[in-house]
């Protein structure tokens, strides 16, 4: 693994890449999450991860280590320790749908407010955000000296992964709405 990141060190724009692909990944659902604030504390009690009466508390830290990542990531402070919390983030959020699905709860949406419509938890949400930790390894790299054509190949790079991104949050929203309308028409 080490001599992986090494090896990414050499390739500046693809760290870029990394970094501002998940700058944008977590500012969104930042943002997103704080219009919805109220609906997002519900969908964390309905996780019952934790005590209904810290609900509020743990949204609040889920957002704030969001903007945490996004502002790391983008600005290239501690942009290494960045990475390592976006990465345990998605693996959390990931334990924590594995969670309620093993649960039963096929109705439970993800909370991860990256698409206009709802997605359920699914073993399709598990497998986005394994996808997701892999395009975020590269910023665990060292940061190297970045050029003005690493910037650009960088900043298109990761502007285009976090588009394709949310362009797979949609159709995976879209296939939540479908089973939903199906069930409904039996």
């Amino acid at each position: 693994m080490f001599d992986l990141l090494q090896g990414w060190s050499s390739a500046p724009a693809l760290v870029l890449a990394s970094r501002i692909f998940g700058a944008l990944l977590f500012a969104s659902a930042a943002m997103a999450k704080l219009r919805h604030f109220e609906e997002f504390v519900g969908l964390v009690a309905r996780y019952r991860l934790v005590p209904f009466s810290a609900a509020r508390a743990a949204a609040i830290l889920v957002v704030a280590l969001e903007t945490l990542t996004a502002a790391s990531l983008l600005s290239g402070l501690l942009a290494h320790y960045g990475a390592m919390l976006a990465i345990a983030l998605l693996t959390a959020f990931a334990v924590a749908m594995l969670v309620a699905w093993l649960r039963g709860e096929r109705e439970l949406d993800c909370g991860c407010f990256q698409s206009a419509l709802r997605q359920h938890v699914s073993p399709a949400l598990l497998i986005r955000n394994v996808l997701l930790i892999v395009l975020l390894l590269p910023a665990l790299a060292a940061a190297p000296a970045f050029s003005a054509g690493h910037w650009i190949d960088g900043l298109g790079a990761g502007v285009a992964l976090f588009i394709l991104s949310q362009v797979l949050n949609e159709l995976l929203a879209v296939q939540t709405r479908r089973q939903a309308s199906a069930k409904g028409a039996l």
